[in-house]
């Protein structure tokens, strides 16, 4: 279902298709059929040294439920670190 609606976000932008890196995040709940609730959290860095990872801590940090970042980064031509 993710994955899904990450392809879904690339695939709907051209510009975002060019990035370098499309790091994303994603945090929400799941109510199962017994009544008990499970929280579904991940993360991608696409390359980038654990860009989503800092993003999902930065879900957990806000208790955020039902939530998907996607950061877009698009390499300039100069290396900064």
């Amino acid at each position: 279902m993710v994955k899904r609606a990450v392809r879904k976000l690339i695939e709907g932008s051209t510009k975002i298709q060019r990035a370098t890196h499309n790091m994303y995040a994603y945090r929400f709940t799941e109510t199962l059929p017994n009544g008990k609730t499970i929280l579904k959290h991940d993360n991608d860095d696409d390359g980038e040294d654990a860009a989503g990872s800092r993003l999902a801590q930065l879900l957990e940090m806000r208790k955020e439920d039902g939530v998907l970042i996607l950061v877009s980064r698009w390499y300039g031509g100069t290396h900064l670190g």
